[in-house]
């Protein structure tokens, strides 16, 4: 029988270990700006059009495609963001760069 172990308890370091562990397992997606993605690759387009396109009415991803990265100490991703015409003529940002740490 498996028992219920509440991370929020844990030491930081082993907090932060059993998150990683179940954001590899669960690879979660984010619903709403207030969650954060576990990884690059894990942004979708409804999430940064909510957190980047929010001050721009009518703005939205319309495509996210990670053109790159590497992974060292933490996961660095390169992003290319399509915008539908208001995001462009907005002047929305078309590249992103994130830094995550998924790993441990």
């Amino acid at each position: 029988m498996a028992t219920a172990i509440d991370a929020s308890t844990l030491p930081s370091r082993t907090r932060l270990a059993a998150y990683s562990i179940a954001d590899n397992i669960r690879r979660p997606t984010p619903k709403a700006p207030s969650e954060v993605p576990w990884h690059g690759e894990a942004i979708t387009p409804e999430w940064l059009t909510a957190v980047v396109g929010a001050g721009t009415p009518g703005a939205a991803v319309q495509d996210v495609e990670v053109l790159g990265g590497d992974n060292g100490s933490s996961a660095r991703r390169i992003l290319a963001i399509t915008w539908n015409e208001r995001g462009r003529s907005a002047g929305l940002p078309d590249r992103l760069f994130t830094k995550s740490t998924p790993t441990l």
